[in-house]
């Protein structure tokens, strides 16, 4: 199962905010995203410590990510085989338009 999206803030605790809420909605649509709910978040709040938010800028993400799992015939989830995460962490003028809010 994978996932992809983009937000935006006006800082870096907004935008781990609105990452960790983006998760929940995932995990909703995909249970199986459950075992990675809580890393999107702390990779994305290192990666967004690390920018320095310029005036009249807001800091964008884009995250993506994915995992492999094994299930049972009844599609229960046995073991997780692989995961990947992709965060980038961009400061953008603040006029800048096409990312939701």
């Amino acid at each position: 199962m994978s996932f992809s999206f983009q937000v935006k803030a006006k800082n870096q605790a907004d935008l781990v905010a609105a990452v960790a809420a983006k998760m929940e909605e995932i995990v909703a649509q995909q249970p199986s995203h459950s075992v990675d709910k809580e890393e999107v978040p702390a990779v994305t709040e290192v990666y967004a410590g690390m920018v320095t938010i310029l005036e009249g800028h807001e800091i964008h993400a884009n995250i993506s990510g994915s995992v492999s799992f094994f299930r049972q015939d009844d599609g229960t989830v046995i073991n997780y085989t692989g995961s990947a995460i992709s965060v980038g962490i961009y400061c953008l003028p603040e006029e800048i338009t096409g990312m939701p809010a």
